[in-house]
């Protein structure tokens, strides 16, 4: 997988993404979703949780995280061409 680090526009139906947008490119539609997973930080600090979503869409298998879904912070963070 190649590494990309990038902010993306997630759309989303209910709590699951159904496209996204990369920066000055179209909007991809997902296909659909390999795997979901949660990381989430120690509770005694500042408690933090991502949900990471491994997905199909055109051009590849692309891996997704929700930093901050109540302000639906979302970055693509690689690629499988």
């Amino acid at each position: 997988m190649r590494n990309i680090r990038e902010g993306v526009e997630v759309h989303c139906s209910g709590r699951r993404p159904v496209a996204f947008r990369r920066a000055r490119h179209k909007i991809y539609m997902i296909e659909r979703i390999l795997r979901v997973w949660m990381v989430q930080t120690a509770w005694w600090a500042d408690e933090v949780q991502h949900t990471y979503y491994e997905v199909v869409a055109k051009g590849g298998i692309y891996l997704l995280c929700c930093q901050n879904r109540a302000d639906n912070v979302w970055q693509l963070l690689g690629v499988r061409d």
